[in-house]
C-alpha cells in the first residue's frame, strides 16, 4: 500500500471545517520510524495536508514547493488528526494538523500547489 492508499484510508470525514484521520497502529509509515518508538514521518504529515486539499477542491493537487514546515509535536500511532486549512492566495495554502485528544498543535506547513491533470 502506498502513502497515498494509506492516507486515503485513513480519512474519517470532516468535523468544524477539519479533515479527520485517524492513523492506526498498522499505518504504514510508521514501521521503521522509528522501531521501538515510531512517529509521524513529515512527508507523511505533507501527505495529510496534501489529501485534505484535494478533498477541499475536489480534485487533485501536487506539492510544488514547501515554503516553511514547523514540527511542534510528534504524532504517534493511534493519533486523530484534524487538519485545518487555510488559503493564503495565488495557489499558496497552509496546514495546521492538530491532535483531536488534546487540541495541541502538531506541526504548520505551508506550500504551494499545482493541480494534476485529470483524464
Amino acid at each position: 500500500m502506498s502513502v497515498e492508499e494509506a492516507v486515503a484510508a485513513s480519512f474519517q470525514g470532516e468535523q468544524d471545517g477539519a479533515y479527520v484521520y485517524r492513523l492506526g497502529a498498522d499505518f504504514p509509515a510508521f514501521n521503521g520510524h522509528f522501531p521501538g518508538q515510531p512517529i509521524l514521518p513529515a512527508v507523511c504529515q505533507i501527505s495529510l495536508s496534501v489529501d485534505a486539499l484535494s478533498r477541499r477542491l475536489g480534485c487533485p493537487v501536487d506539492v510544488q514547493k514547501i515554503v516553511r514546515a514547523k514540527f511542534v509535536k510528534p504524532i504517534l500511532p493511534g493519533t486523530c488528526v484534524h487538519v485545518r486549512l487555510t488559503e493564503q492566495g495565488a495557489g499558496r495554502f497552509s496546514a495546521e494538523l492538530v491532535s483531536a485528544a488534546d487540541g495541541g498543535k502538531c506541526s504548520q506547513i505551508s506550500f504551494f500547489v499545482t493541480f494534476k491533470e485529470t483524464l
